[in-house]
């Protein structure tokens, strides 16, 4: 199952080491500070060259292809209407 993540970057650690199952393949991560991101995850290739910025979120929903948009963050509500403006068919959203 190919994910959109769309999260922090000081929520990134733990979404993906203890909440989100490790079989997983993200096509983007969407993160507020990419480089403190990328930084994080250096080591782990297949996870740095996927973490974009915030303001790219718009290319990101209409370029690439994913079976469900994952949002975690705790202004939820305030993305979700982002996600509507940027055309995310409902269906896709978690």
């Amino acid at each position: 199952m190919r994910i959109l993540l769309v999260t922090l970057s000081d929520i990134l650690p733990y979404a993906l080491t203890k909440v989100l199952n490790p079989e997983l393949e993200y096509c983007a991560i969407v993160v507020d500070e990419p480089d403190i991101s990328k930084k994080m995850f250096k080591d782990y290739p297949q996870i740095t060259n996927v973490i974009f910025p915030f303001y790219e979120l718009k290319e990101c929903i209409k370029n690439f292809f994913y079976d469900f948009l994952l949002c975690i963050h705790p202004q939820w509500n305030d993305w979700a209407k982002r996600f509507k403006k940027y055309e995310l068919p409902k269906n896709k959203l978690i």
